[in-house]
């Protein structure tokens, strides 16, 4: 083999090392913040939605509302208070609105279902990104270097936003945010389900095994599914046939990896 061909492999070999290695760090950081992987799970054990419930459900309120077919699930410690906004002729923006609040009714934050999707811009606007538990996305705005965002929007569903239009300042706004990352935002037309059997179980997240009659059945015979922050009746038990509810995205690795919204038992 002549020298010139050596060079040619060489660097072949290089730029595919080089490329793996930025596809291992992608993916790696992708992990380490509780997010899908794009390329793979690289030999770990991992599925998203990995953040666990370490508040006593005495601790706060389990709130849920449908508002058409996009359903909201959301942990309001007790010392908040809430309140439900009536749409009116003067407030014919928006399909629902959620009003928070702690010590002060005059200061809040409200979430609002618009009837069209939330946008923003202008001058000294700038935006971070915030990975809620369920590890879905959300962007916080603040404009003009202030330390009190002025809004949350959500990547699921742009019609949903939430704005600190009532002046919560310091802590309490900063403690919002940790509020708002329990949120599950569902659109109730568009959730996949199926039943299956568990075959592991581990910390943040468990292994099942779909019924032979599951469509997703015939990509893998094992899904790995992250355990969620929602209200669940599931022992997480080695045998339990669950029924898995998820957003329809498969990541075709193995096992498999799905965004679970919820499951439930079966036995």
């Amino acid at each position: 083999m002549s020298k010139k061909i050596c060079k040619i492999i060489i660097i072949i070999l290089i730029i595919l090392a080089i490329i793996l290695g930025i596809m291992y760090l992608i993916d790696l950081d992708r992990m380490k913040n509780g997010r899908p992987v794009v390329f793979s799970t690289w030999g770990s054990k991992y599925a998203p939605f990995l953040v666990e419930n370490k508040n006593n459900d005495n601790d706060y309120q389990k709130y849920s509302k449908t508002i058409d077919n996009i359903k909201l699930e959301l942990n309001i410690p007790n010392e908040w208070k809430y309140k439900e906004i009536a749409r009116n002729e003067e407030n014919d923006f928006y399909k629902y609105a959620l009003k928070l609040y702690k010590n002060n009714e005059n200061q809040f934050v409200t979430l609002y279902i618009y009837d069209t999707p939330f946008s923003v811009c202008g001058t000294g606007l700038t935006t971070k990104n915030l990975i809620l538990n369920n590890g879905q996305e959300a962007s916080i705005g603040y404009f003009y270097e202030n330390i009190i965002w002025n809004y949350i929007s959500f990547h699921i569903n742009h019609n949903v936003v939430v704005l600190n239009d009532g002046d919560l300042k310091d802590e309490d706004a900063e403690e919002v945010i940790e509020i708002i990352k329990t949120i599950n935002i569902t659109n109730e037309q568009d959730l996949y389900s199926f039943c299956g059997t568990i075959t592991q179980v581990e910390n943040n997240l468990f292994f099942v095994k779909p019924d032979e009659n599951e469509e997703i059945g015939k990509s893998a015979d094992l899904v790995m599914v992250g355990k969620l922050q929602i209200d669940s009746n599931v022992k997480f038990e080695i045998g339990e046939r669950v029924k898995i509810t998820y957003d329809g995205d498969i990541m075709e690795t193995y096992p498999l990896q799905i965004n679970a919204i919820k499951y439930e038992s079966l036995d």
